[in-house]
């Protein structure tokens, strides 16, 4: 259990650092270039790309949730839980905060 969470931290802090180096005019295809190429032997699995603009973080899975952001095209957010069929619960960096919420699986992109 102590290593899951050892490789998790390492992912979350992986995607963080991807993102501050991504410029935001980079698009949807060069994003997830630059992810699948810098993941530093992370799993691919634990990470999605934004496939549009202004996409809802919410805080919990569902349309009528609160909402506590919006997400830009192209950002990189790790995914903390899949257990929920139509929604994934996420995870970034803003700003040296992590924030974590869910946002609807049709906005997210695999990193292929």
């Amino acid at each position: 259990m102590i290593q899951v969470l050892m490789n998790w931290n390492d992912i979350r802090e992986g995607v963080c650092d991807i993102n501050s180096r991504l410029s935001p005019s980079d698009t949807l295809a060069d994003a997830r270039k630059f992810v699948r190429t810098r993941l530093c032997g992370m799993p691919a699995a634990y990470v999605r790309i934004v496939s549009r603009d202004n996409v809802n973080l919410r805080s919990a899975a569902g349309m009528k949730s609160e909402v506590i952001t919006q997400l830009p095209k192209g950002l990189a957010v790790a995914v903390v839980s899949r257990d929920d069929r139509d929604w994934l619960e996420v995870s970034f960096n803003r700003d040296g905060y992590v924030i974590e919420g869910w946002v609807s699986r049709k906005y997210l992109t695999r990193v292929r």
